[in-house]
């Protein structure tokens, strides 16, 4: 999770990669001495056929004393400031129970890195000694170190997150990746819905009025590509910028049953990568044809993260294959996805149109896995109130916005006096919701520009109420000409 942080500051050969049982006899003598200070601690479960291991990473929340992870204490029992900001008391107590060294403390529910010295002869009992005595022979003064990372999360349910997504290597980010395939979000905090607009080159129709269940696969859910007559059923289809995600749920045991994935086999543990890219591809909307780890809304992976670009080759290389053992839900929707002609008969024109149809089918798949994750998770009436609340404040914006009240004043850029009017406005009304609530009763009339109409009468009232126009002209004229031009324009919504 961080295994190069003390890099710079002891140089490389200082942490040498260690052999499994030592880092097993590391992790053995290390848990029970956090324990003491933490109720709950663990380590994520390693990743099948590693030969080697870079640092410890333990994960620990609840503390069992009156700890602080922000309060600067340096020097307190005997712990040296080795950082700028200096060590907190947590970071204190918890370099002198792992009798590390070195610390690089990050305060609050941050990681922080522990140099704990490797003990002369130490590595001799694992039948290692050889290899010991070699990796200090790398570094001045024969000193080398264990890395041990300690994550402090905030309560138990980030911990049992953190632990289940960074369990088995990269098995976390390859999760993520193909939730992304899908137009979903996965990581550290759950599964979330990506918020997007329902604007488009095609329309998604309700083929049935019966209710979506939770069958395995989006080709159940009773929705196709009809005629552009039929009733349409709008759905939200691309990426919003700047929309903040909807969290669909923050426990994994919510997430792998929707997902199709069976948390008892994640329990059981795997025996080699492969098991875990298999059950990774088993959740019932994985579908190779869909799949691509680059490209708009795929976050760049670093390049040390071996085992999941090992994941991604091996979609790769068996992506016929999978597609065969229909692995892939996604691919028999035929009524979404007409069989492609035959590779012989497709020029050059026709294969651009074919992909081109497919490329449309995977954004319809994906909107309808959106679809049915928003009523799994029941937060289908969540999202279509954070919509309308939006819509309502946009609305109030276009119509009740600095630029309207300034024309609407009739007294060119005077922004403080345009301040002072939509400020009393949004008292006297309630604030924006009033102004809302204005509005509205206004639309029901039903006559075009009414509102705006309506809304300039209360602007221009309260403007003589406030006396502004008179204020203004009773100013010397240089004082008068430096306010009409005042380029401070008030805060909007």
């Amino acid at each position: 999770m961080g295994g190069s942080a003390f890099r710079s500051m002891l140089g490389e050969a200082a942490f040498p990669r260690l052999p499994p049982t030592v880092y097993e006899a590391l992790k053995a003598r290390l848990l029970p001495r956090i324990s003491e200070l933490y109720t709950y601690v663990s380590v994520p479960k390693e990743a099948p056929e590693k030969g080697d291991y870079g640092d410890l990473d333990i994960l620990v929340a609840e503390p069992r004393f009156q700890l602080s992870h922000s309060t600067e204490v340096p020097g307190l029992l005997g712990g040296e400031a080795e950082g700028p900001d200096g060590l907190s008391s947590a970071h204190v107590l918890v370099k002198r129970t792992l009798q590390a060294k070195h610390v690089i403390p990050w305060h609050g529910n941050r990681t922080s890195n522990y140099a704990v010295p490797v003990q002369m002869g130490e590595w001799e009992a694992f039948g290692f000694g050889q290899l010991e005595m070699e990796r200090r022979s790398d570094t001045p003064g024969s000193e080398i170190f264990y890395q041990v990372d300690i994550n402090v999360c905030a309560d138990k349910e980030e911990w049992s997150r953190i632990a289940f997504f960074h369990s088995y290597g990269d098995l976390g980010m390859m999760l993520g990746l193909v939730a992304r395939n899908i137009g979903l979000r996965l990581g550290e905090t759950g599964l979330k819905y990506l918020p997007t607009t329902s604007k488009s080159k095609y329309t998604l129709y309700r083929t049935s009025s019966q209710s979506i269940t939770h069958r395995p696969g989006p080709h159940h859910l009773g929705f196709a590509l009809l005629p552009k007559n039929a009733t349409p059923t709008i759905y939200y289809q691309l990426p919003i910028a700047g929309k903040p995600p909807l969290v669909l749920s923050s426990s994994f045991d919510e997430i792998l049953p929707f997902l199709g994935l069976s948390k008892d086999v994640y329990d059981s543990g795997f025996k080699s990568k492969e098991d875990i890219f298999r059950w990774v591809a088993s959740q019932r909307f994985f579908s190779p044809r869909m799949f691509r780890s680059s490209g708009p809304g795929i976050t760049k992976v670093n390049q040390d993260r071996k085992m999941y670009a090992q994941f991604v080759a091996w979609v790769e290389q068996h992506r016929q294959g999978l597609e065969k053992s229909g692995i892939s839900p996604g691919d028999n929707d035929r009524r979404a996805s007409p069989a492609p002609a035959p590779s012989s008969v497709i020029d050059d024109k026709q294969e651009g149109a074919c992909q081109k149809s497919e490329a449309r089918t995977d954004t319809v798949i994906s909107a309808l896995i959106a679809e049915e994750a928003l009523i799994y998770f029941n937060k289908k009436y969540e999202l279509e109130a954070r919509v309308t609340a939006q819509a309502n404040r946009e609305r109030v914006r276009k119509t009740f916005c600095g630029h309207n009240v300034r024309d609407w004043m009739g007294l060119g850029d005077h922004w403080r006096g345009v301040k002072l009017v939509m400020d009393e406005i949004r008292k006297r009304m309630g604030g924006e919701v009033g102004v809302l609530r204005f509005l509205d009763e206004i639309q029901v009339q039903g006559i075009p520009g009414e509102a705006e109409e309506s809304l300039k009468e209360i602007v221009v009232r309260v403007r003589d109420e406030l006396g502004i126009a008179q204020s203004l002209q009773s100013r010397p004229p240089d004082d008068a000409a430096s306010s009409g031009k005042d380029s401070t324009q008030p805060q909007e919504g």
